[in-house]
């Protein structure tokens, strides 16, 4: 049994929500935290590493929110654990 730590489990969570929005939707860090009841801190954590590993864009800076800039088709899950963990 894999466990993983809770910024990977949010990691996947921001991920998975942000892929089900319209392409070139913008989606925020507090709209996520609110869907999935997480706290606000340490999800806009997780979504800055999400961003500076290239998963994640922030288009109009932290007033903007997030778009997806990489297909998640391309990654596979240890890739993702790797820069998480």
């Amino acid at each position: 049994m894999v466990k993983l730590n809770r910024t990977t489990e949010y990691g996947l969570m921001a991920l998975s929500y942000i892929r089900g929005k319209d392409a070139g939707a913008l989606t925020s860090a507090r709209e996520i935290a609110q869907h999935f009841d997480l706290p606000f801190e340490i999800l806009a954590k997780t979504l800055q590493r999400l961003k500076e590993e290239g998963l994640i864009a922030s288009p109009y800076g932290t007033r903007g929110g997030y778009v997806l800039s990489k297909d998640l088709k391309t990654m596979n899950l240890l890739e993702f654990l790797r820069f998480m963990e």
